[in-house]
């Protein structure tokens, strides 16, 4: 966020967000319930299976990857780890 409170988003940002879409191309698949994605992140590519979960409730609305960011930014912020890119894997699930 900029110090005028807009929402500002890197153009490197912007750039890899629409590489995903070209290589995702126009006949990817929609899910319309609760998935798992997994994702592997590699110098040359990036692999991602996203998979149908049966049925999965919670009472959580927000996203989890916002939960996981709070998470880890805490806990760099206590000094628990000095930065949270040293951070190499997360298993993160909303449940009840």
């Amino acid at each position: 966020m900029s110090r005028k409170g807009m929402v500002y988003t890197p153009k490197e940002t912007i750039i890899a967000e629409e590489a995903y879409v070209h290589a995702l191309g126009d006949d990817c698949p929609v899910f319309e319930g609760p998935v798992e994605v997994e994702m592997t992140f590699c110098i040359d590519q990036t692999l991602v299976t996203i998979k149908a979960l049966p049925e999965w409730e919670t009472k959580l609305r927000g996203d989890l990857d916002n939960y996981v960011k709070t998470c880890l930014d805490g806990c760099q912020r206590a000094g628990i780890i000095p930065n949270d890119r040293l951070v190499m894997r997360v298993q993160a699930e909303k449940t009840t």
